[in-house]
């Protein structure tokens, strides 16, 4: 049997998925929707324990770019733009001119109640035995966590560095590249 012509005016039109509160295909957004490059602006110097790493600044060389709304910091604690998953990576360059750091360390924290408290989700350690010449000794080290932001009226995150020598070392930083820094990454909704 042979169709000589199609009747559409009792078709009902398809339903499209709707991702991230969306109203249909128009609204949806495909990948990464948040990205933001953070750094250390000057040397930050290790010479204690349990020091809040400050003076971090948006990365803003020529060439780097940002998705999404912006992190916002005070005080070396960063809040959220919006709920979601996040992948938050950091790279520390450090250095000493002194001849033994070998208990310098730094920890990625979280806090879920506006920085009242904080809980240690990542700890690296970096050490080594230098000559204390100039220009001084460095290395780097990088780590990752993902962290669920359900609250950005609460949720909070901010790095803590310790130096058990109590010497000279440093997480380097500069103003015009990215030395000591983290990515911030939205990787999915919550």
């Amino acid at each position: 049997m042979a169709l000589s012509k199609i009747d559409g005016t009792n078709f009902v039109a398809p339903t499209l998925p709707v991702a991230s509160g969306g109203t249909g295909a128009t609204s949806y957004t495909a990948g990464i929707s948040m990205a933001q490059q953070w750094r250390l602006n000057a040397n930050f110097t290790c010479n204690g324990n349990d020091q809040t790493v400050t003076g971090w600044e948006a990365a803003d060389q020529a060439g780097s770019a940002s998705i999404g709304s912006a992190m916002t910091e005070s005080s070396g604690a960063f809040t959220f733009p919006v709920t979601g998953i996040y992948e938050i990576s950091q790279t520390i360059v450090f250095g000493s001119t002194d001849s033994a750091d070998t208990n310098v360390s730094s920890v990625m924290q979280l806090s879920t109640n506006s920085g009242g408290a904080y809980t240690n989700q990542s700890l690296l350690w970096i050490g080594f035995e230098s000559d204390g010449s100039s220009p001084p000794s460095r290395q780097t080290a990088h780590q990752t966590i993902i962290m669920d932001v359900t609250d950005v009226s609460t949720d909070r995150f901010r790095i803590q560095g310790s130096n058990g020598d109590a010497t000279n070392a440093f997480f380097e930083g500069n103003t015009a590249y990215n030395a000591t820094m983290i990515l911030f990454k939205r990787i999915g909704d919550t």
